[in-house]
């Protein structure tokens, strides 16, 4: 079953036109992968058959509310990692335990952490990351040339403001599903 969606999505990709064109996470068994721009539910479809094609172990995070039946097999089988917030551990804690209990994985991350704008991003994934000594893969979905693909990876450097200015250079020239719903994070000054 798992191969039959995963195979409808690369062809339900193909079909509208998108091409895969950059894998830089190809030789790293571990990294966080953010794709900032998240404006569309469409966002999750192009990236889960994005990240398929690259042939790694990609998981998402979801809150827990969302892991009931019969919602829980679709996400289930897709990769999802439910972040239960009602727990002690912090979301950052929870994902820094996930990744290093395993020996391959990438958690992909959405900095905004919504479809809606957020003039701020939130920084767990940097955390995550730095605590976790992965780098992060900047993920992009890229509506105007219909391309996906994770194009580089920023090891953390301890400063926060400089990797994070480092990154919004590189997502402004991603153009999301619906540009209205995205801004870079605002303490970064271009």
């Amino acid at each position: 079953m798992l191969w039959l969606l995963k195979k409808s999505l690369h062809l339900f990709f193909w079909l509208r036109g998108w091409k895969f064109v950059e894998n830089s996470i190809k030789d790293v068994d571990k990294a966080v992968v953010i794709v900032a721009g998240h404006t569309s539910n469409w966002d999750f479809l192009n990236g889960v058959a994005c990240l398929d094609i690259m042939n790694k172990p990609a998981r998402f995070t979801i809150k827990k509310e969302w892991m009931f039946f019969p919602f829980n097999l679709f996400f289930g089988t897709l990769g999802a990692f439910p972040i239960d917030r009602s727990k002690k551990t912090s979301a950052v804690e929870q994902m820094v335990s996930y990744v290093n209990s395993r020996s391959q994985v990438i958690l992909v991350v959405t900095p905004e952490g919504t479809r809606s704008r957020q003039d701020k991003w939130k920084t767990g994934f940097y955390h995550v990351a730095a605590a976790a000594k992965i780098p992060i893969g900047l993920g992009y979905i890229d509506y105007a040339t219909k391309t996906c693909g994770v194009s580089q990876l920023i090891y953390p450097s301890g400063d926060y403001q400089k990797d994070l200015t480092n990154i919004c250079r590189f997502y402004q020239k991603v153009h999301p599903k619906n540009p209205e719903k995205f801004a870079l994070d605002s303490s970064v000054k271009l």
